[in-house]
């Protein structure tokens, strides 16, 4: 009689490796997707307030009315004070910052537990028809806008005084 065995079966120490190479793998893209999906929020919070500040430098390049008449100038109002919002606003009295008789088109509140990480106030507003760019009512220099997220992590916007918006970590 011929005892014939079967060698096409894989033993148990061979899948029990197999099955631990897969939860590491596994657990690694895990803790992954988190970080990424955090990531994610905080890049595109950057995105839109820069999003906001070239919708008020576009508002300033047409020169749309407010209210029935063109402002001095549209601008944005970061205020530490108010860590989790900002204003997109009309400058009513010509002076190139937020006040409170100042026209207000939008307050925006920051999503995903997202702040400002900023110190005191910035005002940046453009003037038309150029729009030129104040920043903090002067017309040089460079504001930066830190944001910052539950775990610390920080995106700036920088505004410089020709107005060129830009995002970096």
């Amino acid at each position: 009689m011929l005892l014939c065995f079967n060698d096409r079966g894989f033993t148990l120490v061979e899948l029990m490796v197999s099955v631990a190479i897969i939860v590491f793998v596994a657990t690694i893209g895990v803790v992954n997707y988190r970080n990424t999906g955090k990531s994610s929020a905080m890049q595109l919070e950057a995105y839109k307030v820069a999003g906001d500040l070239q919708k008020a430098r576009s508002m300033a390049l047409g020169a749309l009315e407010f209210n029935g008449a063109v402002p001095y100038a549209w601008g944005a109002y970061f205020n530490i004070a108010s860590p989790g919002q900002y204003l997109l606003f009309a400058d009513i009295n010509n002076d190139k910052i937020y006040n409170t008789g100042d026209g207000v088109l939008a307050t925006i509140a920051l999503q995903n537990n997202i702040t400002l990480n900023i110190s005191g106030v910035i005002n940046i507003a453009f003037v038309p028809p150029d729009p030129a760019t104040y920043l903090n009512g002067v017309n040089s220099g460079t504001a930066s806008i830190n944001l910052k997220d539950e775990t610390g992590k920080t995106k700036i916007i920088l505004v410089n005084y020709l107005g060129l918006i830009d995002v970096s970590d």
